[in-house]
């Protein structure tokens, strides 16, 4: 039998008990015990009505009477509860102060430990990160990297001061003598290929195009008196293209080499050059812009997508191959980071203060969404669904109220009949 059962039988067992005693005080109105029983069941019948109507108005209007007032409070003060309830969970339960405080008694590092020492935890680590990288390297999700990837770049070029930049780097490498290597390097590789027949050949033609070029200028006698004056040179051997062609290969040659000697006047001037350019790039206002203007032209015709994605493909495909032996040296990686970790003190007082103050800032952000959460919770709790929420949550002890209202009034009945019928009457009757 349910405590409301047994309420409303003690209610039902009070009014009969009740009626018994008021026949039987009639009947039988000079004998002592059905008076003291009449005041009994009397006050614990009221005792036990009012305390139902106690709580019945809390949750509803007794018998549907809505006109009564001052009935079902907790309906009618349903915004009310659920501000009072957001207020004490946000600002007492689960207060910013009170989070903090927790937060700092939280040893993580401790936890973090306890789970990273157990060897099966850290071969799992290795299975599940490998399984990010396999779930991370599917076609569309590198194609969609590489779109970002691309578009982060260049607006990373794009927000750079590039010209700066490129003084400093062109300053460092003429002061580093990057520049003079590179022209010892060059210059050998140059030399060797202007000494090649190939390139006596091109000068052969080069100069046959101008001769002809020459003697196909002007009109009629002039033209004619042009041609006449390159056959008798060439004729005469005053005008030779094959030796002319073999001394300029040869001094071409000659000039590359000596290129190769420090004190040369063209590298010392381009090396003066380089010095302005880089002077210039570090200061020159309009050459900041025409920096500028040119990356942002670069930009619109260059695109990084299809670079890196051919790079990360080819790692993913390499991956694939060797899936084992990347699972095995992911395993094998965290074991010897995992070791380097627990060793050294200082990084593990880093990362809890960080968690810490992730975690702080996570709260002072975050924290107004635990009302909200709350609120919205309660919110979905219609008048009906809410009386019945709270009523399930307090039934039994509700109940034991009503109980307690039917022997505290039978108790307070019979003591009453006992003062009035002893006491009141012996001394002030």
């Amino acid at each position: 039998m349910t405590m409301r059962k047994k309420a409303n039988l003690s209610v039902l067992l009070l009014a009969i008990l009740f009626l018994i005693m008021v026949w039987c005080n009639y009947r039988f109105e000079d004998v002592w015990w059905t008076g003291f029983l009449l005041y009994t069941t009397e006050a614990g019948l009221i005792g036990a009505l009012a305390d139902w109507f106690a709580v019945t108005v809390l949750f509803r209007h007794p018998f549907g009477l809505t006109w009564f007032p001052h009935t079902a409070i907790i309906p009618r003060n349903r915004n009310k509860l659920v501000d009072g309830i957001v207020m004490l969970v946000e600002k007492q339960l689960l207060s910013k102060d009170l989070l903090y405080s927790k937060l700092e008694q939280v040893d993580f590092i401790k936890l973090i430990l306890q789970i990273g020492d157990q060897a099966t935890t850290r071969y799992k680590w290795g299975d599940k990160l490998w399984e990010w990288v396999l779930q991370f390297s599917t076609a569309e999700r590198l194609t969609l990297f590489s779109k970002r990837a691309d578009n982060i770049a260049k607006q990373k070029l794009r927000e750079t001061d590039a010209a700066p930049l490129l003084g400093k780097a062109l300053q460092y490498a003429l002061e580093q003598g990057m520049i003079d290597r590179v022209i010892q390097i060059v210059v050998p590789i140059i030399a060797n290929k202007m000494n090649q027949p190939e390139v006596r050949l091109e000068i052969f033609k080069m100069l046959d195009r101008e001769k002809q070029k020459i003697s196909d200028e002007g009109s009629g006698l002039k033209r004619w008196f042009k041609q006449q004056m390159i056959r008798f040179a060439e004729e005469t051997d005053a005008v030779n293209l094959q030796v002319a062609a073999s001394v300029l290969h040869r001094d071409l040659i000659q000039f590359v080499h000596r290129l190769q000697e420090e004190d040369h006047e063209i590298r010392q001037m381009l090396n003066q050059m380089l010095h302005n350019l880089a002077e210039q790039l570090q200061t020159s206002t309009n050459m900041e812009q025409t920096i500028r203007k040119w990356l942002t032209q670069l930009m619109q015709q260059l695109s990084f997508e299809p670079i890196i994605l051919a790079l990360l493909t080819d790692i993913r495909t390499a991956m694939g191959s060797n899936s084992e032996s990347m699972r095995r040296w992911l395993q094998q990686w965290i074991t010897i980071s995992w070791r380097h970790f627990r060793s050294n003190k200082p990084l593990q007082q880093q990362l809890q203060q960080y968690i810490q103050q992730l975690l702080v800032t996570v709260v002072e952000s975050e924290h107004a969404q635990i009302g909200q959460i709350v609120r919205s919770t309660l919110d979905e709790f219609t008048e009906d669904k809410l009386v019945n929420f709270i009523e399930s949550k307090v039934e039994v002890d509700l109940q034991r109220i009503r109980l307690n209202g039917a022997l505290i009034g039978s108790a307070a009945g019979a003591l009453i009949y006992i003062f009035l019928h002893t006491i009141y009457a012996q001394f002030f009757l």
